[in-house]
């Protein structure tokens, strides 16, 4: 995991907003190395498993996707 999201465990309340990014994370598409999640990726995730996200959920994916892929550049790889 990218040391920058190494942190204490999630508090409860949140914990599925990172369960959601991981199993999204883990889907993503890579050619010269990876990418963002993309907005097709990200409705269909939810769409598919009939979920209904709140703008702030959304929003907090997108952070941690920007801070995942921040930290591989930090790390020496290519995002």
């Amino acid at each position: 995991m990218p040391e920058a999201l190494d942190q204490p465990d999630f508090p409860e309340d949140v914990r599925y907003v990172w369960e959601w990014f991981c199993r999204l994370s883990s889907r993503r598409q890579v050619g010269m190395g990876p990418g963002p999640l993309t907005w097709p990726q990200i409705e269909s995730f939810f769409r598919v498993l009939g979920i209904a996200p709140d703008e702030w959920e959304i929003r907090a994916i997108e952070r941690l996707d920007d801070v995942w892929l921040g930290s591989l550049v930090e790390e020496g790889g290519k995002a």
